[in-house]
C-alpha cells in the first residue's frame, strides 16, 4: 500500500570524495548509508520521500548534497523544525545507522508519534548499538511497538536479541517497559553497472600485474583492529605456494599509514616482496581495474564490528571466486563449494577479554578479540591451491557466485524488501505506543553549563567592532561571518532583528544564529550595554 519515508541524514558520496582525496577514511558502513538513500531514490515506492539532513548543514550546504544523487528531484528536503508532511499518508522514518536514539528523539520533537522508527545496523560491536539495546529498557516512553532495526545478515538478527536480552537484564523492569526493537533480515545491495572492464589483460597492465600469473584479491580495510589480521594471509599465501612467481596477492583498501607500515614490514621479512602488492587507498577507477583483472577474491574477516561484508558480495558481482572465513555474515553470502570455500572459524576464549571489556577503548578490545580467533590454516592453504590450480571451477564458482549476488543483492530486490517492511509497519492500525518525551541525551547546557562562568541567551543588543585590524583580520579567514552577519563597522541592532533579516535572506534560523554566535566568539560583534540616560 502507499506510504511515505522521512529519510534521518544526507551523507555524502565518500567514494566519490576519496577519488579527490586518496587519503579520506571510510568504511563500509559509510558507503552503505549514502547507498540505501541513493537506491530508494531511485526504486522506492514510497511518496513522500522526505529527505531530513543534519542540522550543522547550511540550507546551501544541503542542496549541494542531495544534488549529487540520481533521482534527487523526486527528494522532499527539509531541515527538522521545517518538516511538513502533506496529508494523512502512512509515514515511517528510516536511518541508515544503529543510532536509535536519534530517531527516537527527532520523532519526538518534529514527528508524529505513530511514525515507526526503522534503522538499519552495520556494527553491533560499539556504543551505538548498546545504546539503541538498552534504552528501549530505560525510556519506554521514547520508542513505540512498531519501533525496529534492520540487520544485514542471519547471525546480526541473533547478535542484536542476545545483545537486547543482555542489557535488559541489568533494567529493573517496570509495567510500561517496552518489548525492545525488533529485528529484521534484510542484506546490502550492490551495483556493479559499468565496474567492471571487459579486458583483464588490459586492466593487469594498467595496475602492472602479470599477465599470466594467478592474482588473488583482498579488498576492504587494512587493519587488524576493525577488518581481518592480514598476516594470516601472508602466511597462508607462503605455505600453499612458497616461491612460485606464477601466483601474486594484492592487498588492497582503506588504510592507515600505521598499519600499512607493518604490513610491509611483514611482506619484506617473509621475502614476498613483489609477489604481494599493497594498494593503499585506491580510487573508484583503481577498484574497479583490482576487480577485473583478479581471478579470486579472498576475505578472511575475524573482527566483531563485521555484520555482512558488502566487500564479498561486490566481488561476487564481478564474478570471482570466493575464500571466506566462515564469519558473521559471509555465511549468508558465499556457498562453500558453490560459490566459493568457506573456512571454519574457532573462538578460543577464557572468558577474560569479555569480563574485562570496560577496561578497553572501543577499537583495542575489537583487535584483542579477534586475535582469539582463527580459521582452519590447513583448508585456507588448500583452498588457495585448488583455486590456483583448476582455472575452469573458479570460473564456474564465480559465474555461479554472480548470479546469486544479482538475485539476492541486487539493489531493486533489496529496495522492495525495505519497501514492504516499511510500508507494514507505516500502515493504519499498526501497533504504536510513543509518548512527548524529555530530550534525550540530556541537552548539554544542562550537564555541563556550569563549566563556563555565567551562562546567558542570545538576546539584546549586539555592536559591530569598528577596529579595522580585527575587520581585515576577519575578511582574510572568516568572511563568511561578516557577510553573513550583515551590522555595518560600529552599528547596533537588536539580536531578533538581526535574526529576522538572515532569515529572510534564505538562512535558516539555525544558521544565523550559529552565524551570530561566531561573530560574539570571534570579536567581531558584542554585547552592547544598555542606553543611559
Amino acid at each position: 500500500m502507499p506510504y511515505g519515508v522521512v529519510f534521518l541524514g544526507l551523507p555524502p558520496d565518500h567514494e566519490r570524495l576519496k577519488d579527490a582525496n586518496p587519503g579520506l577514511p571510510m568504511g563500509g558502513a559509510q558507503v552503505a548509508e549514502h547507498a540505501v538513500l541513493q537506491n530508494l531514490l531511485r526504486y522506492s515506492i514510497a511518496e513522500p520521500l522526505v529527505v531530513v539532513p543534519n542540522p550543522t548543514l547550511t540550507r546551501r550546504e544541503a542542496r549541494s548534497l542531495l544534488s549529487a544523487y540520481d533521482g534527487h528531484a523526486r527528494a522532499h528536503l527539509a531541515f527538522p523544525e521545517e518538516l511538513r508532511v502533506p496529508g494523512d499518508a502512512p509515514m515511517a522514518i528510516l536511518q541508515a545507522t544503529t543510532r536509535l536514539d536519534e530517531g527516537a528523539v527527532f520523532r519526538s520533537r518534529w514527528g508524529r508519534p505513530e511514525w515507526p522508527l526503522v534503522g538499519l545496523a552495520h556494527a553491533l560491536n560499539g556504543a551505538d548499538a548498546f545504546n539503541s539495546a538498552i534504552l528501549p529498557a530505560l525510556r519506554p516512553d521514547l520508542f513505540g511497538d512498531s519501533d525496529s532495526l534492520i540487520c544485514t545478515s542471519r547471525r546480526a538478527v541473533v547478535s542484536w536479541r542476545r545483545l537486547q536480552a543482555s542489557v535488559s537484564e541489568s533494567v529493573p523492569r517496570t509495567p510500561e517497559a517496552h518489548r525492545g526493537i525488533e529485528p529484521y533480515l534484510i542484506p546490502l545491495g550492490v551495483d556493479s553497472r559499468g565496474s567492471r572492464p571487459t579486458d583483464r589483460a588490459a586492466a593487469r597492465q594498467s595496475l602492472g600485474l602479470p599477465a599470466t600469473a594467478t592474482v588473488f584479491l583482498c579488498f576492504g580495510r587494512v587493519s587488524s583492529r576493525s577488518k581481518m589480521d592480514p598476516t594470516v594471509l601472508l602466511l597462508g599465501f607462503l605455505a600453499a605456494f612458497g616461491r612460485d612467481p606464477s601466483t601474486t596477492l594484492v592487498i588492497a583498501g582503506d588504510a592507515t599509514g600505521e598499519d600499512t607500515g607493518r604490513l610491509t614490514a611483514r611482506i619484506r621479512a617473509l621475502g614476498l616482496d613483489g609477489r604481494v602488492r599493497l594498494v593503499e587507498n585506491p580510487s573508484r577507477q583503481v577498484k574497479g581495474l583490482l576487480h577485473a583483472a583478479a581471478d579470486v577474491f579472498v576475505q578472511l574477516g575475524d573482527n566483531t564490528q563485521e555484520t555482512f561484508g558488502l566487500g564479498v558480495v561486490e566481488a561476487m558481482a564481478h564474478g570471482l571466486p570466493v575464500i571466506a572465513s566462515d564469519w558473521s555474515g559471509y555465511q549468508d553470502t558465499v556457498v562453500d563449494g558453490v560459490t566459493g570455500r568457506l573456512l571454519p572459524t574457532t573462538w578460543r576464549s577464557d572468558g577474560y577479554l569479555g569480563d574485562t571489556a570496560g577496561f578497553l577503548p572501543e577499537w583495542d578490545l575489537g583487535s584483542a578479540l579477534a586475535g582469539e580467533v582463527s580459521v582452519d590454516f590447513g583448508l585456507l592453504v588448500a583452498a588457495f591451491r585448488e583455486m590456483a590450480d583448476d582455472p575452469s571451477k573458479r570460473k564456474a564458482m564465480g559465474a555461479r557466485g554472480s548470479r546469486r549476488a544479482s538475485e539476492n543483492h541486487a539493489w531493486p530486490t533489496v529496495v522492495a524488501r525495505i519497501d514492504g517492511l516499511l510500508g507494514r509497519l507505516a500502515r493504519p492500525g499498526s501497533a504504536h505506543r510513543t509518548g512527548t518525551a524529555r530530550c534525550w541525551p540530556p541537552r548539554a547546557n544542562e550537564v555541563f553549563g556550569h563549566y563556563a562562568t555565567s551562562s546567558s541567551e542570545l538576546s539584546g543588543d549586539l555592536r559591530c567592532t569598528d577596529d579595522p585590524v580585527l575587520l581585515d583580520a576577519a575578511r582574510r579567514i572568516v568572511p563568511e561571518v561578516l557577510a553573513g552577519t550583515g551590522p555595518a563597522p560600529g552599528a547596533v541592532h537588536r539580536v531578533d532583528s538581526l535574526l529576522d533579516a538572515m532569515v529572510r535572506g534564505g538562512m535558516r534560523r539555525f544558521e544565523a544564529r550559529r552565524l551570530l554566535l561566531l561573530g560574539i566568539k570571534y570579536g567581531l560583534l558584542a554585547p552592547a550595554p544598555p542606553p543611559t540616560g
